[in-house]
């Protein structure tokens, strides 16, 4: 009896440690996750959204916060790292974050007018959440590839990513390899120019794709992937449904939809973080921004993110048609939309005409 009670007083131990330990790593991954993308990206874009869209619903705040801090702090924190010749930093992020949310409190009044809309119940808080756990359950879900769990930087998007990390100037970037099960420090040696010595590697990928991902992995590391696929999940699911709630009333019909046309676009994912998963997000973003709200502050958000989707996949610019058709009706709409693609372009042609000679010109178009 005494050893009976031993043996059971030890798995008691046993489970508690182990509770003890998911504990601990579910409250590490929720600070993590506060930092990027919750602070990073989705206060300022909250900022902008209270401008664009003062009675957004739970869903509209959720998908379009964090779409607006994405689509804001890329472009100024790739600038700056572009500019200053300088890796990307998490004190650089904080401080795209700051310029974003000051750009977003400058405007003193609001100057949008929402729209009549009568909201399904897809849109409150319940069918957020529902939007979240499904995000969450499919990323789960989303395996690496090998290349992926054996060689970190070996894709494209994930090596373009590690060039605005480090560029030999300091100790390297440290990440958890998991074939080797041990911390390593990577370091990278090459010329800083031109174009800070981004040609060799945009002749396989585009400045905003490795722009995007380098941001969730500056603070992730090697976790990154995974956070990333989360969010190109999220943004889809969350703007396809947007999409869908504005023209049908029916939120089975809403949700299938929405579903259907993830599951499509996480098929024909290549890898795990597939550039063209937040291209294809941030082009539903574009269009649920312009056919559900109106005013200069939604054009610019909206704008900048039809050029970050282009900044990423270029092929993106035969959507223009669809993003000047569902703008709202009005003499100086479509050429502020305009404006503000033709701005967040700036850093990606600007990268090309430094490397190439030429701002229209990329060997991968």
């Amino acid at each position: 009896m005494p050893e009976i009670a031993h043996e059971a007083n030890g798995r008691d131990h046993s489970s508690r440690d182990s509770l003890c330990s998911v504990a601990k790593m579910a409250g590490m991954w929720w600070v993590w996750l506060t930092v990027f993308p919750v602070l990073l990206w989705g206060v300022p874009g909250a900022l902008w959204i209270r401008k664009i869209r003062p009675r957004a619903t739970p869903l509209e705040w959720l998908t379009w916060s964090l779409a607006a801090g994405a689509v804001t702090i890329v472009p100024i924190s790739y600038t700056l790292c572009f500019v200053l010749r300088s890796p990307l930093t998490p004190t650089t992020q904080a401080v795209a974050a700051f310029v974003s949310a000051a750009l977003a409190l400058g405007i003193r009044r609001p100057i949008i007018k929402t729209t009549d809309q009568t909201h399904t119940p897809l849109e409150g808080y319940v069918g957020t959440a529902l939007v979240v756990c499904f995000a969450a359950v499919l990323t789960l879900h989303t395996a690496p590839k090998a290349v992926e769990t054996t060689e970190i930087w070996a894709p494209c998007i994930h090596e373009s990513a590690f060039l605005m990390l480090e560029d030999g100037s300091g100790h390297g970037l440290t990440v958890y390899d998991p074939s080797l099960k041990d911390w390593m420090s990577h370091r990278t040696m090459r010329t800083t120019e031109p174009a800070w010595g981004l040609s060799s590697i945009l002749g396989h990928q585009r400045p905003g794709s490795m722009a995007s991902i380098a941001q969730v992995i500056a603070i992730h590391g090697s976790a990154g992937p995974v956070i990333m696929t989360f969010i190109d999940y999220l943004l889809i699911l969350g703007a396809a449904t947007l999409l869908i709630t504005k023209y049908c009333s029916s939120w089975l019909l809403s949700v299938f939809g929405a579903g259907a046309f993830l599951l499509g676009t996480r098929h024909v994912s290549l890898y795990m973080v597939n550039e063209n998963m937040l291209a294809l997000a941030l082009i539903l973003i574009t269009i649920s921004l312009l056919c559900r709200t109106t005013g200069y502050a939604s054009l610019f958000i909206s704008g900048l993110a039809f050029s970050l989707a282009v900044g990423i996949r270029p092929v993106v610019l035969t959507a223009l048609p669809a993003a000047l058709w569902f703008a709202p009706q009005g003499r100086r709409t479509r050429p502020a939309f305009a404006m503000a693609a033709l701005l967040g372009l700036l850093p990606w042609l600007g990268t090309h005409a430094a490397a190439y000679g030429h701002a229209l010109y990329h060997p991968s178009l």
